[in-house]
């Protein structure tokens, strides 16, 4: 596996629910821009409040 191929993998983070639905995804044609940490945990705390209704 190339470098690349192996950053795109370490550096990814999807919230998924307990019904495997992936419910935030964060896609950009330049890899070296990061989501933000906030927009991540707002999705699982979203995905959390939907388990707890």
């Amino acid at each position: 596996m190339n470098r690349r191929i192996q950053a795109i993998f370490t550096l990814a983070s999807t919230p998924i629910d307990q019904s495997g639905i992936i419910r935030f995804a964060d896609i950009r044609p330049d890899w070296l821009a990061r989501t933000e940490p906030a927009d991540i945990v707002a999705a699982v705390r979203e995905i959390t409040s939907r388990a707890a209704a």
